[in-house]
């Protein structure tokens, strides 16, 4: 069962690069698992492993997540 991210976590910034999917609405991120992980990339955090509930002050929203 797929896991939503909350808002303005790591999931649902467009620097982590850990396993997601943008949901049926368009608005969210899904995570198949809630204990999926992901590097920071080029952010505050880069190359450091961060979870689905971690975030930071750099956080910039994922492409997939803005509306069409």
């Amino acid at each position: 069962m797929a896991v939503r991210a909350e808002p303005e976590r790591c999931p649902t910034c467009k620097r982590w690069d850990g396993p997601r999917h943008r949901g049926p609405d368009g608005d969210e991120t899904l995570l198949d698992d809630a204990d999926a992980t992901g590097l920071c990339t080029d952010g505050p955090w880069h190359g450091s492993r961060r979870g689905a509930r971690n975030a930071c002050g750099q956080w910039i929203c994922w492409i997939s997540l803005r509306k069409r």
